[in-house]
């Protein structure tokens, strides 16, 4: 089952534990946000993030991440 980051302080700790681990980084698009999901060994982590944000975000972790776009 997904667990939802609803901080700041979440997302940080998610993408060190998602780089160590060698974990993949899944975006889905609607018209107003971005879900970013955090696939790491044993779970999946979920943010709703607006658009501009996330592409911030995404722009950052593409060297660090292998980047799925669906």
């Amino acid at each position: 089952m997904p667990s939802e980051i609803t901080s700041q302080d979440q997302l940080d700790k998610i993408i060190k534990l998602t780089i160590e681990q060698s974990g993949d980084l899944i975006t889905k698009r609607s018209k107003d946000k971005i879900k970013l999901k955090f696939r790491t060994k044993k779970t999946l982590f979920t943010i709703k993030l607006p658009l501009n944000e996330a592409e911030k975000l995404i722009g950052e972790l593409s060297s660090k991440l292998n980047v799925v776009s669906l």
